[in-house]
């Protein structure tokens, strides 16, 4: 059921880098087809470090709708990561992801790749929004 209201596990003021899978679909055909990267490891960012209240932002844009957001305090998600291990073990490691995501720094430098890898675009939260939750024409505009 919908509430309308947005969770932020934890401040929602910590920069994350965020990378679209389609990106990095990209950078693993090119790293099956491009001899020259076989052995090569390639650490795939996004093109921006954004905090969860950016990223809601820009979901509630896209969609045109601006909701509550309730932050879930660390204090709680370490409580219900315990709470939730011996009967949740995944939804208990996703808090225990969610927890270093809000904690540890997340941030990385993308240009470099894509000074290297040009022809892969950078794909930006914006544009994964537009695509998930936009006009069902979005893939359609240039």
């Amino acid at each position: 059921m919908s509430t309308g209201t947005t969770r932020i596990f934890g401040t929602g003021r910590n920069p994350v880098n965020f990378v679209s899978a389609v990106d990095v679909a990209k950078f693993v055909r090119l790293a099956i087809m491009d001899p020259h990267l076989r052995g090569a490891t390639i650490e795939v960012p996004g093109p921006e470090n954004l905090t969860l209240d950016q990223l809601a932002a820009i979901v509630e844009s896209t969609i045109g709708r601006v909701g509550r957001k309730r932050h879930i305090p660390p204090t709680g998600m370490r409580l219900a990561r315990l709470l939730t291990r011996p009967f949740a073990r995944v939804v208990s490691a996703q808090i225990a992801a969610a927890l270093v995501m809000d904690s540890e720094d997340m941030a990385v430098d993308g240009l470099p790749l894509r000074a290297a890898y040009p022809s892969i675009p950078m794909t930006t939260a914006t544009e994964v929004a537009a695509r998930m939750f936009g006009s069902p024409t979005a893939d359609l505009e240039p």
